[in-house]
């Protein structure tokens, strides 16, 4: 799998727009920034399709990552976009990056800290801006902003 991916997940209150250029792209940031909620929101898409009230717009399918269910996963999958939240210590282990350099899916990696067997380009590494606010009527948008070296 190659070139940029473009991913929309939205409901009725919240909107992500997410687009992938690498095999690993690293989300970071605060808490309550919406890391989560894009994973969940896009676990549900898959799971409940049409009753979530979640739309999922990709030209690949996405999926989410979980202990459980990581290697073989991985390696039935192929041109597949992994999501995989904080707190899945399988990411920081040597056969997890075996397996995505092997892989030809890409990879959005939700994590806190660095990840020294993966090979990541600090270009790829972003954080989520929101706009708009939680209420009743508004939506808040939320899309990824580059925390690496400025594009020149």
């Amino acid at each position: 799998m190659t070139g940029k991916h473009k991913i929309i997940v939205k409901n009725n209150r919240l909107y992500y727009e997410l687009e992938i250029e690498e095999k690993i792209t690293i989300i970071r940031g605060d808490s309550a920034t919406g890391k989560t909620t894009l994973i969940d929101m896009i676990w549900q898409a898959r799971h409940y399709e049409d009753s979530s009230g979640i739309e999922l717009i990709s030209e690949v399918p996405c999926k989410v990552l979980y202990r459980d269910n990581w290697k073989w996963s991985v390696e039935e999958a192929a041109d597949t976009i992994f999501f995989i939240d904080d707190g899945n210590v399988f990411v920081t282990t040597e056969e997890f990056a075996d397996a995505v350099k092997r892989s030809d899916s890409y990879f959005v990696i939700v994590i806190r800290e660095n990840l020294y067997h993966l090979p990541y380009s600090t270009d790829e590494i972003y954080g989520l801006r929101c706009s708009g606010r939680y209420r009743d009527t508004k939506r808040m948008y939320q899309q990824m902003y580059r925390l690496g070296p400025a594009e020149t």
